[in-house]
């Protein structure tokens, strides 16, 4: 009788670790041979990306297919460990400097306004005595709020203010190694602290020696004939010789180098994408992705409300039926203003705009894979902050306050 079985691709154990962190940990221990290569020592990047690699390939353990393991991180990450080490304190601690605004708005002023203050503004410009004012008082503000929130648990600055961009740098690098793509951002933001370690220490450099270039002539026998003859010349004495010069110009261009992701490669991310994008290491060629990021960032950048609740708006009297009688106070109901779809956009918002429309240029080029999971970590970071205010409704900053308007009511003579 014939059974039916069940077929899948073999996946790596659960509690695996990465094949660079392995290769890292138990070659070095070998005995080697005195003509061997010696190893690849471990950089900085291999040390960052391995928890996110290690996450990574545990969900595509568990039998997800990467278009699912990767929003799966997404979540697992933005929802639960960003969202308890860094988004909710800091929600929280601004809820508490809502309250100490005035009291910091106070002392800066107090100390931009001083004598020594004064003094120091004499001996600038008159064209430059505004900007230092504007600039010192933002600065001194700012140092105050942190100053006061420090005394009730609530500080201005923090490091886990960094910690969803660390996160997501760590992840996005994760998989741009998988996908064998070009260089990202982390080994450049990471440069500085290996040149420093190559300086305390040569031995320590991860990147091999620089081999020099072929000689285009010994591999004269991979040109085509016609590209032998457009890099021949004629000498003087009448003999020809191939100029390298010109060869090298018609070589066509050679393939990166694969042995540097040769341990994170994962060729199981070329077939088990999306449907419309079966191959998560290319760039999606239907621009659903880059579309939908950018798209997605514009509504953060539009509808995506402060920290702070914005100072309310400002309140205008209704006029439309004054009192005649002498004497009395006219009827200044408060019409509510009138509420569009899309609200009035600041500079700041517009400058945000017109990065998000470069950037879907730069999206255009990059992974799928690391696209997807952009997508999902923006969407989960913003249904998190709409969920905070609808819990904790963000506090208005306490204002100072102002003397009411006068309105002078128009005389109605009555027949």
């Amino acid at each position: 009788m014939a059974t039916t079985f069940f077929h899948r691709a073999v996946r790596p154990s659960f509690f695996s670790l990465p094949p660079a962190l392995r290769l890292a940990l138990h070659h070095p221990h070998l005995p080697r041979a005195f003509s061997a290569t010696p190893t690849r020592k471990l950089s900085l990047v291999d040390v960052a990306v391995t928890p996110p690699t290690y996450l990574l390939d545990a969900l595509h353990a568990t039998g997800l297919p990467w278009f699912a393991a990767l929003p799966a991180a997404a979540v697992l990450v933005r929802g639960v460990l960003v969202y308890y080490l860094s988004v909710l304190p800091s929600y929280r601690a601004a809820r508490i400097q809502a309250n100490l605004v005035p009291l910091a708005f106070a002392r800066a002023h107090g100390h931009n306004s001083s004598p020594a203050a004064m003094r120091r503004r004499e001996v600038l410009p008159p064209r430059w005595v505004q900007l230092d004012f504007y600039i010192r008082g933002f600065c001194d503000r700012q140092m105050q709020l942190h100053r006061l929130g420090k005394q009730f648990g609530a500080p201005r600055f923090h490091p886990r203010g960094v910690l969803n961009f660390v996160a997501l740098i760590a992840f996005t690098e994760s998989i741009r190694m998988k996908c064998a793509s070009h260089e990202g951002l982390l080994p450049i933001v990471l440069w500085p602290f290996e040149k420093v370690a190559r300086l305390v220490n040569p031995g320590t450099s991860s990147t091999p020696p620089p081999t020099p270039p072929p000689d285009p002539a010994a591999k004269a026998g991979s040109f085509t004939d016609d590209q032998l003859r457009a890099a021949t010349i004629t000498n003087p004495d009448g003999t020809t010789s191939i100029d390298p010069t010109l060869l090298i110009s018609q070589a066509p261009a050679s393939p990166p180098d694969p042995s540097a992701y040769a341990a994170y490669f994962d060729p199981t991310l070329q077939n088990e994408g999306l449907p419309w994008c079966l191959d998560l290491t290319a760039a999606d060629t239907t621009f659903i992705l880059p579309t939908t990021l950018a798209v997605v960032t514009a509504a953060n950048i539009i509808f995506g409300s402060p920290t702070q609740a914005r100072r309310p708006p400002p309140s205008y009297p209704n006029l439309s039926n004054p009192t005649t009688a002498k004497g009395q106070a006219p009827n200044v109901d408060i019409a509510p203003p009138r509420r569009s779809l899309i609200p009035r956009l600041t500079n700041f918002q517009r400058i945000g705009l017109s990065i998000t429309l470069g950037f879907w240029f730069v999206a255009l080029k990059i992974p799928a894979g690391i696209l997807l999971y952009f997508v999902t970590s923006l969407l989960v970071g913003r249904l998190q902050r709409r969920w905070l205010e609808i819990r904790m409704p963000p506090l208005t900053p306490v204002q100072p306050c102002t003397r009411p308007l006068r309105f002078r009511v128009r005389k109605e003579w009555v027949d």
